[in-house]
C-alpha cells in the first residue's frame, strides 16, 4: 500500500514539473524522429510506396514539432503554447495509426511510436503543471460527494489520453468505485528487453504520485499488475486517519 499525502502542489513545484517534462519532450522527438528515420531506410524497396509516403510525413511532422520545441524557451511558454502542441501531438500518432498494420507492427516502428506516446504524455505533464501556474488554487478539487468516484473516472481516461497506445498495445484506462483498471489490448510483437505493462505501471505510479495529491486528504493506493492477462488494478481509497 502507498499513502499519498495531501500536500498542496506548489507553483513553485509546478514550474519544476513542467521545465522536466519539458527536457523530456525534447528527447522523447529526437528518439522517436530517429526511429522513424530507421524504420524508413529498413523498410525501403519492401514497403509500398503509399506506406512509406505516410512514414515520410510523418517523419515530417515529428521534425516540425522538435524544430517548434526547440526554438522555445521553458519560462516562455504559456497555456495556448501547450494546446498547439497537444494538438500537433495528437496528429501525429493518429498518422501511426493509419499506416497499414502489417508496417503498424513491426518492432522497429512500435519503438518509435511509443516515443512519440512519450512525448505526448510529456505534454500532457506540462498541461497539468500549467493549470496549476496559471491558478494555484486548482492544485485542490476535493470531490464534493466524498466518494471519490468522479475522481477515479477522470484518472482512468486520464491515462487513456496519455497513453493511446503502448509499445503497440492499445490502452484502455477505466474508473470504477474501488480504484481505476489500466488495460492493454491486442498482440502486437514482444519488443526485446521491454516489459509493456511494467512501464505502463511505472508511468501510471508517478501520475498517481502527482494526482491523489489533489484530492484534498490522505489518500493510498494499491497496484497489481497482471502480466499474463495485460491489465493492471489499482485499488484507491482515503488513507485511514
Amino acid at each position: 500500500m502507498i499513502v499519498v499525502k495531501a500536500e498542496l502542489i506548489t507553483e513553485d513545484e509546478a514550474k519544476q514539473v513542467r521545465k522536466k517534462a519539458f527536457e523530456a519532450l525534447k528527447q522523447h522527438l529526437t528518439d522517436a524522429g530517429e526511429g522513424v528515420t530507421e524504420v524508413i531506410a529498413i523498410e525501403a524497396g519492401r514497403t509500398d510506396e503509399k506506406s512509406l509516403k505516410r512514414l515520410t510525413q510523418i517523419q515530417s511532422q515529428i521534425k516540425t514539432l522538435a524544430k517548434k520545441v526547440e526554438d522555445t524557451k521553458d519560462e516562455d511558454i504559456y497555456r495556448s503554447d501547450i494546446v498547439a502542441l497537444e494538438a500537433r501531438g495528437k496528429e501525429i500518432l493518429a498518422q501511426f495509426e493509419r499506416l497499414d498494420t502489417d508496417v503498424k507492427l513491426r518492432v522497429s516502428l512500435i519503438l518509435a511510436e511509443t516515443k512519440v506516446v512519450l512525448a505526448y504524455s510529456s505534454i500532457r505533464w506540462m498541461a497539468d503543471a500549467q493549470v496549476i501556474i496559471n491558478d494555484p488554487e486548482l492544485a485542490m478539487h476535493r470531490d464534493p460527494d466524498w466518494t471519490f468516484y468522479h475522481d477515479k473516472l477522470r484518472l482512468g481516461k486520464e491515462i487513456e489520453r496519455r497513453f493511446p497506445r503502448f509499445y503497440g498495445h492499445a490502452v484502455e484506462g477505466v474508473g470504477k468505485n474501488q480504484g481505476i483498471s489500466v488495460l492493454l489490448g491486442g498482440n502486437p510483437p514482444n519488443t526485446p528487453g521491454v516489459s509493456p505493462i511494467n512501464a505502463l505501471a511505472q508511468e501510471v505510479e508517478k501520475f498517481l504520485a502527482w494526482e491523489l495529491r489533489k484530492v484534498g486528504l490522505d489518500m493510498t493506493y494499491d497496484l497489481v499488475k497482471y502480466e499474463n492477462i495485460k491489465v493492471i488494478e489499482v485499488e484507491i481509497k482515503q488513507a485511514p486517519k
